[in-house]
């Protein structure tokens, strides 16, 4: 086995994944995994490379045992604290994650002092163990690693994801250790009470680099210093949002995490000082050890920083022992290291996306030696500086197109001269932030004097990123690919290049074809089949009309796809005042989505009224993809919301229709809108003046309410025909202001759904509950079903949900 540490990263990471899809019985892989090895063991004598199959199947044994032993070690047993008052002590066990309005801490629970107002006396004697995510919104005091605080609060379980193909965020926390969530206002019941128990390395690191943040807050604005500290430390949490998207759209967001370009960096300071201090080749070694050891845990150890330290250290060891550097033995040797600590890293797209960049700049970047040569014998010396930016820019982006598109549902088509220009200027950034966060450390005016410059060039990014990222095509959207389609790109990619770089293996491909293809050709032939499969066979595209009504919190959102594709957005959700929710629902949850279906174009947008909970999300949905046509009531410009937002799609040329009760939108010869109400002259509450909308396929009709009351309910009822609906969306989120027993007996409903979230305001009402159950009318809702999803071909339709509460 030439590449024995590759065979056993492969196996050992078989396991991993073998042991989160399948539950295997822990003694069964001990003792599995002891005799394949003790049969290892048995015939070494043989030699290594004819009895590796024993030591592989014990490496898969031993993934399997890691993720089970790891689930076991972050097991908490504090989850039935959940909805509870209580007092807690426990201290801040990582670095906190400071936000531009919030600063999120992982506490280590140490003692259970008080729950629902009485004295925490424990029968079993247990004591409890586990961590919660305390987040603190707004201005408070910040809390560093290792204090203890007594933390008053009411721990949430965090959400399960409720839309399709929605980012798990009860699990990532799960895999930190986390269970519970508590929420705090500005500090409100969290009290420092003195320091817990610390790793001195760690505390040493981190107070240091609170140091060298300290001069760079100082000496620059609040965006630069921001993005400064993504630069250099990886904190990104400070970044401007709308620069983070145009990094992100502009393909360089990598330069907000630390990777092996800062190493490479930093391992050539280490250089500089050494030959500065003219330090022998064992000094110049270990000061880079020292160096890169220290700034990988002052910026957290994360899997990219891991994988970049690992494999410099090797490069190190083969360098200073004059032995050969093996870059896939030493990548896997870094992957096998981050798993064998953490193995649920392996399911981190921060993990797969470092190592396959990684992959691809080295095993993808090399085809592109011969290009120099090409060139005129003047020119030469440029075009190699040129054609080497472009093969590792080229070749790492095409190593991990598969993953970003699964991830994140775009490609971006600037990626290229983005990182051209851009990652270079991160090179200077990073030399002169660096200096002066130093220097300052020494004389604050050294550090501002040098970041006046970085701040310049700061500028110079952000305006460079900004412009690529606002031309018309600077990303397109894709659909998610599924794993079989992924797995089959870097299959067929590996097997090209080789074939393209070993013609011998043409020869013995077509020896095997000539001795095998009976066998063969069927299972090229299922696998394309299996590919196109996936490809092509989605709801959207079988025929049938697809509504989903979206797991949006307290607020609205529908999507409606036509058989043949097309888009209909009904509202786009928002939360009214929370501070603590105070995130855009259309640039979290309802662009995402619509990404991951692969939609890039909403044929028709229908706003049902100007509030918060149901167009917040609007202007996110047309900066990200193009809208035709935009369906409001004549009184939705009667709010200062409402006609701000109307000015905005007008600016972007977006064609605006006002519809009243009675008229019908032809969206294509299947689909048909009616709008019920409200009438052109109607002079009532906002919520009354909402769009009531049917919409009608063949025998099916879906009833979209938006927050109508009683009295508009009380007119609808007249007229049985037109509100008839197979389906009806609970006016008002469930509000027992839109509560009418007549009209749900005119309408006469097979299903209602009710668009809820988390609230104050008591929605769903016990009211709307219990009348809809006492008409026999099932419920489905958003807060407990998730998304719920109707196929339907016309004449019979079938309800899916996310979750199965």
């Amino acid at each position: 086995m030439t590449r024995p540490i590759l065979t056993a990263m492969v196996s050992y990471a078989a396991g991993i994944l073998a042991g989160q899809y399948f539950d295997i019985p822990v003694i069964f892989l001990y003792f599995t995994g002891a005799l394949v090895l003790l049969l290892g063991l048995y015939h070494e004598a043989s030699g290594w490379q004819k009895n590796r199959l024993y030591f592989c199947l014990a490496l898969v044994a031993l993934g399997i045992i890691m993720v089970q032993w790891q689930d076991e070690r972050n097991k908490g047993n504090i989850e039935f604290l959940a909805d509870q008052r209580v007092l807690i002590i426990g201290s801040v066990a990582a670095e906190p994650d400071v936000r531009l309005n919030a600063a999120n801490y992982t506490v280590k629970v140490e003692e259970l002092v008080e729950r629902d107002g009485e004295s925490a006396v424990e029968s079993s004697g247990e004591p409890v163990r586990g961590r919660i995510l305390l987040t603190v919104a707004g201005p408070a005091p910040q809390y560093s690693y290792g204090d203890r605080l007594e933390i008053s609060g009411i721990p949430m379980v965090p959400k399960e994801p409720g839309n399709p193909g929605e980012f798990n965020y009860r699990e990532y926390l799960k895999a930190k250790g986390i269970q519970l969530i508590i929420k705090s206002r500005q500090g409100a019941g969290v009290q420092k009470t003195g320091t817990g128990s610390i790793n001195p390395v760690v505390d040493v690191c981190l107070k240091i680099k609170v140091k060298l943040m300290a001069v760079i807050d100082a000496t620059m604005s609040r965006q630069h210093a921001g993005l400064l500290a993504g630069i250099l430390f990886g904190s990104g949490g400070r970044i401007d949002p709308g620069a983070r998207n145009d990094f992100a759209l502009t393909g360089v967001v990598h330069i907000l995490s630390v990777s092996g370009y800062h190493m490479g960096l930093l391992v050539a300071f280490c250089v500089l000082c050494g030959n500065i201090l003219q330090l022998n080749k064992t000094g110049r070694n270990i000061l880079m050890v020292l160096v890169t050891s220290f700034y990988a845990v002052m910026t957290g150890a994360s899997p990219p920083v891991v994988r970049a330290l690992v494999m410099a250290w090797v490069l190190l060891l083969a360098r200073h022992s004059g032995g050969e550097y093996d870059w896939p033995n030493s990548l896997s040797l870094a992957a096998l290291v981050i798993l064998l600590y953490d193995p649920r890293a392996l399911f981190n797209p921060g993990f797969q996306l470092s190592f396959t960049a990684t992959w691809g700049i080295l095993y993808l970047a090399p085809l592109w030696r011969g290009l120099p040569k090409l060139a005129p014998a003047g020119l030469l010396s440029a075009v190699t500086i040129v054609s080497q930016a472009l093969a590792i820019t080229v070749s790492a982006q095409a190593a991990i197109f598969p993953i970003t598109s699964y991830y994140f549902n775009y490609i971006s088509l600037v990626s290229l001269p983005a990182n051209l220009i851009i990652v270079p200027l991160i090179s200077l950034v990073m030399i002169l932030g660096g200096f002066a966060a130093l220097g300052g450390l020494l004389w604050l005016p050294l550090g501002g004097t040098v970041n006046f410059s970085t701040g310049l060039i700061l500028d110079l990014i952000l305006r460079i990123a900004r412009f690529l990222a606002g031309l018309p095509f600077a990303v397109v959207t894709v659909k998610q690919p599924s794993i079989v389609q992924i797995a089959a790109f870097y299959v067929i990619t590996v097997i090209s290049i080789e074939a393209f770089r070993n013609p011998e293996i043409w020869l013995r491909l077509r020896r095997r074809w000539s001795l095998h293809r009976t066998k063969v050709v069927p299972l090229i032939l299922a696998i394309v089949a299996a590919i196109l499969w996936t490809s092509i066979v989605s709801p959207a595209g079988s025929g049938k009309l697809e509504v989903t009504f979206l797991d949006i919190g307290q607020g609205d959102a529908v999507l409606i796809q036509s058989p043949d594709g097309r888009s209909i957005i009904i509202d786009t959700g928002g939360v009214q005042g929370s501070p603590l929710s105070a995130y855009n629902p259309g640039e979290k949850i309802l662009v995402p989505y619509l990404r991951r279906k692969g939609i890039s174009k909403i044929d028709l947008l229908v706003l049902s009224h100007a509030h918060a909970d149901h167009i917040q999300g609007a202007e996110a949905l047309v900066k990200s993809m193009g809208v035709n046509m935009l369906v409001v009531a004549p009184q939705f410009d009667d709010s200062s919301d409402g006609s701000r937002l109307l000015n905005s799609f007008t600016e972007k040329g977006i064609q605006i229709k006002e519809a009243t009760g009675g008229e019908k939108v032809l969206f294509d010869e299947k689909i048909t809108l009616e709008v019920l109400s409200p009438p052109g002259n109607a002079e009532a509450k906002e919520n009354d003046n909402s769009l009531v909308v049917r919409l009608c396929f063949g025998e099916l009709h879906i009833l979209f309410t938006g927050d109508v009351g009683e009295t508009v309910l009380q007119k609808l009822a007249d007229y049985p025909v037109a509100v008839h609906a197979e389906i009806v969306k609970v006016p008002h989120h469930g509000s027992k202001s839109g509560w009418l027993e007549r009209f749900y007996r005119v309408a006469d409903p097979e299903m209602a759904v009710i668009s809820v979230g988390p609230n104050y305001f008591g929605h769903p009402s016990r009211e709307v509950l219990n009348g809809l159950s006492g008409l026999n009318i099932p419920v489905f809702r958003t807060d407990k079903n998730g998304a719920v999803i109707v196929r339907s071909d016309g004449s019979d339709y079938q309800v899916e949900t996310v979750k199965d509460q």
